[in-house]
């Protein structure tokens, strides 16, 4: 349990702290030279990543339209479809995000075809 908690909260504690606190798990009250390290937690954030995927798909879809380049469309449509995953990976169970990606691609097979 204890592992996993400094796993989850990035706070390495010292051997003696570990030691103590499994002897004495109900009493034992920490001290700042119990840390034995502090490090940074990064959390993705969908929300980011789902606006950066819509982002690139509205870009996409105007590159399909107005220009010729096909390469320049492929290439924002790759970059879309990552970022859209990528949000997707982070809370598969959002069915607003995978309506979204859903709709996208439905847009860009539209626009491919014409």
């Amino acid at each position: 349990f204890f592992q996993r908690l400094q796993q989850l909260t990035g706070v390495k504690l010292t051997k003696r702290a570990m030691q103590d606190l499994i002897a004495n798990a109900g009493t034992c009250k920490f001290v700042g030279c119990d840390i034995k390290t502090i490090n940074a937690r990064v959390k993705q954030m969908n929300i980011i990543s789902l606006a950066e995927g819509n982002a690139l798909a509205i870009e996409a879809m105007d590159a399909i339209e107005f220009e010729t380049d096909s390469h320049h469309h492929d290439r924002l449509l790759r970059l879309a479809k990552e970022k859209f995953e990528t949000a997707i990976l982070s809370t598969p169970d959002n069915t607003h995000m995978l309506n979204s990606y859903a709709e996208i691609l439905k847009k860009f097979a539209v626009l491919k075809s014409k």
